[in-house]
C-alpha cells in the first residue's frame, strides 16, 4: 500500500449571500494550502506487523476483565476462509487488516507506545468497516504520555456504527496541550451502548500517524473573550519546521468574512535540538501529503534540523463583534501551514440575577480548568450551571475544587446545579460491566448507592442547594414503576447531610408527565434526545413547536419548575444564519410560555455548542449571550403590526421594552418607537438608527435584531387600540358604522388626537377625534364609512395616527387592517406587457364556499372603453378571465380596475393593478 497519507483539512463553509455569519476564515485566506505530514508510526496489519505469523499484530496489548472478555475474537485473518473479503471492499492495495467477531462485551486493542514530541502536531488516520452492528459502537483513540507513562491527554475519533463499506476516521491534526508528552499509543475501541451486538463484525486497518509542525495561534486572554478591543494581542508560536524565517502571513476577519487587518512579515526562527522521537523509529515512513492529493502534493525534504520562534500581534479592532484570525506560513520550499482561531469583542455585562438561561457542562470544567471556567460563566449570559460533581471518595482535592468553584459562581449571581451522572469509573463497575450506566439503575438499591453519594454530599451539601440526578439525556426514570417513591428516597437521603435541597431529573417531551399532586421534585428537565452513544441524535424542535408543547394544558398545569433543553442546530448542516434565527425563536418561546429555565447541554461541543472544544467562541455564542441579555427577566409584552409586515416580539423590564424583529426579505420599518432607541445584531454591535423626523429608520432582514429603549407606554398604547369591527360588507354607497378603542398606559390623565388614515376612496366621518383619558381609562369611538365604487375588496391596510399628550406630547403611528368583504369569495388581478405591446390583464376569482355563485365583472381602464365578462355558475374553486388592452404604453404607470357585481346577490367585489413597464 502507498505509503502518502491523505488527510483533509476541512473548511467552514460560506453563508449564503446576504447572511449574518461567524468569520468566514477559510474563504478568507482562500483555499487551504497542501501541508507536509511526516509519517511517524503506521500499521497495515500486514507481514511485516506480525513477524511470527501469529495473527497477532506484534507489540499490541488488549484490555481485559469483565467487561473485556477475551473470548471475542480479534485477530490478523491470513486464510481467505478467515478473512471471507475480496479486494474490492477492502483498503486500496491491502488485503490485510484485523477483523473482530463480536460476541458480546467491549474490546480495547492498544498499540505499542510511539515516541513523540512536544514540538510537533499529531493526526492520526485510520480506516474501519463494520458488518451487521446494531447496538455497539466503534472509534479510535490517540492517548499522550509523559516520560512517567502518566496520561497526558486522551482524543477520540468520531464514533460509528453503520460502515458498510471502508470509512477513513481522523483525530486531528491536533496540537498536544502539555510538553511533557513523551509518547502515544492508538486505541482501537468496540463500545456496547444498551445493548451489546452478539453477532457481527468490525474491521480495521491502515493506521497512520503523523507529524506536522506544531503551530498554535492564540490570545491573551481566557476563552479569546475581550471586553475592549484595544486588548487584543494574537502570539503565534511555532516549532518543527524544517527551513528557518518562513514568511508568515496574519489576517482578522469579521463576521461577513471581510479582511478588516492584515500583516505580512518574515518570521524569525532559531534552531532547536531534534527530539529523540527521530531516532529509531522502525515503522516510520516518508513524508505525507496534507490537503491534497498524493499525484497533486509535493514532499518535503526532513532532515535533523529544526526550527521554533514565536511572533505577537496586535490586530486593528474598530468596533465589537465575532472575529476569525488566520495565520499562514510558507517556508523555502512553497508548502504552506494554516492555522486558524476564534475572538471576541463583547460590552462587559453581569450575568443576569435569577435568568431564565443556563448551561450544562458535562465535561466539568473542561477545557481550560476550574479558575477560568468561573470567571468565563458571568460573562456568557447564563444565571444556571450543571455541572457533574460526582469523584472518587478519596479525592479530597477535587472535591475542593467543585465546592469553591459553586462558591465563586454563586456569589456571580449564577446558581450552581449539582448533576449526579455517571460515577467514576471505578464505582461504575458495581452497577454495570461495561460503558456508561444509566441513573435510573445507579439509584435502584440504595445499598449499592448510598455509600458512593455520601462523600459527596458531606462535603458539598451546604454548598449546593440544586441537584439534578441523571444527565440531560439520560431519561431513564421515564416510565419508572415506583418514580415517586424513589425520588422521595433519594432526596430524603439527600437532606440528611445538611439544608434543604431541592431535586429533579430529566424527562422526555413526548411522554405524560408523571401524574403527581405533591411531588418529591422539584422539576422537571425536559429532553427530546435520549442518551445515543452512537452519535445518532434526534431533530430540535423549530421556535414554533417548542412553543406548542410548553402552552399545552398539560405543561402549563405540571406543580414543579419546567426546565428545557435547548440544543442548537447541528453546524455541519445547516448555515449561521438558520442556526442563529432558529436559536433565537427557541430562546423567545421559553420565554414567551414562561418556562422556568433553558440550558445549553454541551457549550463546548463543536457541532452542538455555543464554543469550539478547546474553548475559544464558536459562531453561536454572541447570538445566544446578546439574545440572553436581551430577555432575561422581561416579560412578553405581545407584538406590533409594523408598516412592512416584519414579524416581531416585545418584551418589557422596567419602564424599556425590547423588540426582536426579522423579516424574510430586507426591508426598512420606519415608525417611533421612542427617544433613546439604538439597535443591537446578533453580533452584540450596536447602531443608532437613522431618523425620518420623530420616527426610527429601522433596517431588518432574515437575521433577527434587538431594537431597544422603546417607550413601553407607547407600546401598550400601540397594542391596546383595535377596531371592533374587523370586517367591512363589500356593499358600495352604502354607508356603515365601525369604531375603535384603546387605553390610556400611563399613570396621569393624558389627551389624544387620533387621524384615521384610510383609502382615498373610503368617505369616512369623524377621521379626527379628540380624547380626553383618566390613567389607565379605556375609550370607544363610532365613525362612519361609505364606500366608494372604485374601493377594492380584500384585506385594506389602515394607519392611524396619535398625537397624545403626557408628560410631553408623544407622536407615533398605529398600523391596523380591515377585510371589506367576508373573504369567503376573494379577486385579486395582475397585469402583464406581452410581446405585442399589448397589457394582460387576469383576474382570479376564488370562491371558498360551496354556494354556487354568479358574477358581471367589469374592467375599468383610463379613457379606455369599459370591458365586460361573465362568471356563471362558479362553484368552490378558482377561474381566470383574462382581458387584453391596446397600446400598453399609455397605460404605464396608470391603475386598473375590476369590479364584480354578485348576480342575484348582495356581494361586490374590486380590485386594482398598476401597470407597470416590462
Amino acid at each position: 500500500m502507498s505509503h502518502l497519507l491523505l488527510i483533509s483539512i476541512l473548511a467552514a463553509t460560506p453563508a449564503a449571500p446576504n447572511a449574518a455569519a461567524a468569520p468566514d476564515v477559510s474563504a478568507a485566506a482562500h483555499a487551504a494550502q497542501p501541508e507536509i505530514a511526516w509519517e511517524v508510526y503506521r500499521c497495515d496489519f500486514d507481514e511485516q506487523h506480525d513477524r511470527n505469523f501469529d495473527g497477532w499484530p506484534d507489540h499490541w496489548t488488549r484490555r481485559q476483565g469483565r467487561s473485556y472478555p477475551a473470548y471475542v475474537k480479534a485477530a490478523i485473518p491470513y486464510s481467505e476462509e478467515e478473512s471471507d473479503q475480496t479486494s474490492s471492499s477492502t483498503p486500496a492495495e491491502s488485503t490485510e487488516f484485523l477483523r473482530v467477531d463480536l460476541d458480546g462485551g467491549a474490546v480495547a486493542l492498544f498499540s505499542p507506545p510511539i515516541p513523540v514530541s512536544p514540538i510537533f502536531s499529531y493526526v492520526f488516520e485510520g480506516v474501519v468497516r463494520t458488518e451487521k452492528l446494531k447496538h455497539d459502537i466503534v472509534l479510535y483513540s490517540v492517548t499522550f504520555f509523559d516520560a512517567e507513562k502518566n496520561i497526558v491527554e486522551r482524543l477520540e475519533s468520531k464514533r460509528v456504527r453503520n460502515a458498510p463499506r471502508w470509512l477513513p476516521l481522523r483525530i486531528g491534526p491536533v496540537t498536544p496541550a502539555s510538553n511533557k508528552i513523551h509518547s502515544a499509543v492508538i486505541g482501537l475501541h468496540i463500545e456496547p451502548t444498551s445493548k451489546s451486538d452478539f453477532t457481527g463484525a468490525v474491521f480495521f486497518d491502515t493506521l497512520v500517524l503523523s507529524r506536522l509542525p506544531r503551530m498554535t495561534v492564540g490570545g491573551n486572554q481566557d476563552f479569546n473573550l475581550y471586553t475592549d478591543v484595544k486588548d487584543v494581542e494574537i502570539t503565534c508560536s511555532v516549532s518543527g519546521m524544517p527551513n528557518p524565517d518562513p514568511k508568515i502571513t496574519l489576517q482578522l476577519i469579521d463576521v461577513a468574512g471581510d479582511v478588516v487587518d492584515e500583516k505580512v512579515t518574515q518570521l524569525e526562527l532559531k534552531p532547536v535540538e531534534p527530539h529523540s522521537e527521530q531516532n529509531g523509529l522502525a515503522n516510520a515512513g516518508p513524508p505525507a501529503v496534507v490537503g491534497k492529493s498524493a499525484a497533486d502534493g509535493k514532499v518535503a525534504s526532513v532532515g535533523s534540523a529544526s526550527y521554533a520562534g514565536e511572533m505577537k500581534w496586535r490586530p486593528r479592532i474598530v468596533a465589537r463583534g465575532a472575529y476569525g484570525v488566520v495565520v499562514t506560513l510558507h517556508d523555502q520550499e512553497g508548502v504552506a501551514y494554516e492555522r486558524e482561531m476564534t475572538l471576541a469583542v463583547v460590552r462587559p455585562m453581569k450575568a443576569p440575577v435569577s435568568g431564565e438561561f443556563g448551561w450544562s457542562l458535562p465535561r466539568g470544567e473542561e477545557p481550560q480548568g476550574f479558575g477560568p471556567m468561573a470567571s468565563l460563566l458571568p460573562q456568557v449570559g447564563i444565571s444556571w450551571v450543571k455541572f457533574p460533581v460526582w469523584y472518587n471518595a478519596d479525592d479530597n482535592q477535587r472535591a475542593d475544587h467543585i465546592a469553591r468553584f459553586a462558591e465563586r459562581v454563586q456569589a456571580e449571581n449564577v446558581i450552581f446545579v449539582g448533576l449526579l451522572d455517571q460515577p467514576s469509573e471505578q464505582s461504575r463497575k458495581l452497577f454495570s460491566e461495561s460503558g456508561e450506566v444509566t441513573i435510573a439503575t445507579i439509584f435502584l438499591e440504595p445499598e449499592q448507592w448510598q455509600p458512593i453519594v455520601d462523600p459527596i454530599m458531606t462535603r458539598l451539601s451546604l454548598n449546593i442547594r440544586w441537584w439534578q440526578i441523571g444527565a440531560d439525556r439520560d431519561a431513564s426514570f421515564v416510565g419508572h414503576a415506583r418514580l415517586a417513591r424513589s425520588i422521595r428516597e433519594i432526596k430524603d437521603h439527600l437532606e440528611r447531610f445538611g439544608q434543604e435541597i431541592k431535586v429533579g431529573f430529566p424527562w422526555l417531551w413526548l411522554y405524560e408527565t408523571p401524574a403527581e399532586k405533591n411531588p418529591p421534585w422539584e422539576f422537571l428537565s425536559f429532553t427530546q434526545q435520549q442518551r445515543q452513544p452512537g452519535g445518532e441524535t434526534q431533530p430540535s424542535f423549530t421556535g414554533e413547536e417548542l412553543s406548542k408543547y410548553l402552552e399545552t394544558p398539560d405543561a402549563a398545569r405540571l406543580p414543579v419548575r419546567r426546565w428545557i433543553v435547548l440544543q442548537p442546530l447541528p453546524r455541519s448542516r445547516y448555515s449561521l444564519e438558520t442556526r442563529a434565527r432558529d436559536l433565537v425563536e427557541r430562546m423567545m418561546a421559553v420565554k414567551i410560555q414562561k418556562a422556568d429555565v433553558a440550558f445549553i447541554p454541551a457549550p463546548f461541543d463543536d457541532e452542538y455548542g455555543l464554543m469550539t472544544p478547546d474553548g475559544s467562541p464558536g459562531e453561536l455564542l454572541l447570538p445566544w449571550r446578546t439574545t440572553s441579555h436581551m430577555l432575561s427577566k422581561a416579560s412578553y409584552l405581545g407584538s406590533l403590526e409594523l408598516p412592512n409586515g416584519s414579524q416581531n416580539m416585545v418584551f418589557s423590564r422596567g419602564d424599556e421594552s425590547v423588540m426582536v424583529v426579522w423579516n424574510n426579505s430586507p426591508v426598512q420599518e420606519i415608525l417611533y418607537l421612542g427617544e433613546h432607541v439604538e439597535q443591537v445584531d446578533l453580533w452584540d454591535r450596536v447602531t443608532q438608527p437613522k431618523q425620518a423626523g420623530n420616527r426610527q429608520v429601522l433596517e431588518v432582514g432574515p437575521a433577527p435584531i434587538f431594537v431597544t429603549g422603546l417607550n413601553t407606554k407607547i407600546v401598550r398604547c400601540r397594542m391596546s387600540f383595535g377596531f371592533d369591527q374587523k370586517q367591512l360588507a363589500s356593499v358600495f354607497g352604502r354607508q356603515q358604522t365601525a369604531s375603535y378603542h384603546f387605553n390610556n398606559p400611563f399613570d396621569q390623565g393624558v389627551g389624544a388626537l387620533v387621524t384615521l388614515n384610510t383609502p382615498d376612496v373610503w368617505r369616512v366621518s369623524r377621521r379626527k377625534a379628540v380624547h380626553k383619558l383618566s390613567p389607565h381609562e379605556e375609550t370607544h369611538q363610532e365613525f362612519d364609512i361609505l364606500l366608494m365604487p372604485d374601493a377594492t375588496s380584500g384585506v385594506q391596510p389602515i394607519r392611524i395616527d396619535v398625537q397624545l399628550t403626557a408628560e410631553q406630547t408623544y407622536a407615533f403611528s398605529i398600523y391596523r387592517e380591515i377585510q371589506v368583504g367576508l373573504g369567503d369569495i376573494e379577486m385579486t388581478i395582475t397585469t402583464q406587457i406581452n410581446e405585442k405591446g399589448q397589457v394582460l390583464v387576469k383576474q382570479f376569482l376564488v370562491n371558498k364556499t360551496d354556494d354556487v355563485v354568479s358574477f358581471s365583472c367589469q374592467l375599468f381602464a383610463p379613457q379606455r372603453k369599459r370591458m365586460r365578462q361573465a362568471v356563471v355558475n362558479l362553484g368552490r374553486g378558482r377561474v381566470l378571465k383574462t382581458y387584453t388592452l391596446p397600446d400598453a404604453r399609455s397605460l404605464i404607470g396608470k391603475t386598473i380596475y375590476v369590479r364584480a357585481t354578485e348576480i342575484g346577490g348582495s356581494r361586490a367585489l374590486s380590485s386594482g393593478a398598476v401597470v407597470h413597464p416590462e
